[in-house]
């Protein structure tokens, strides 16, 4: 259980990374970067939770 939670953990980090990229190749909006943000607030929660 413990490598899947990690494994999950490592792809929506990845995720979270390549939307970052988009975002940044891009002229981000107020609204893409508030959910860019919230995204990674996400996975540092779920990563505090599950490790």
């Amino acid at each position: 259980m413990d490598m899947e939670k990690h494994s999950l953990l490592e792809k929506l980090l990845d995720v979270n990374d390549s939307m970052s990229r988009c975002v940044m190749s891009a002229t981000p909006t107020t609204s893409v970067a508030q959910k860019l943000a919230r995204n990674r607030d996400t996975l540092h929660e779920f990563t505090q939770v599950l490790t």
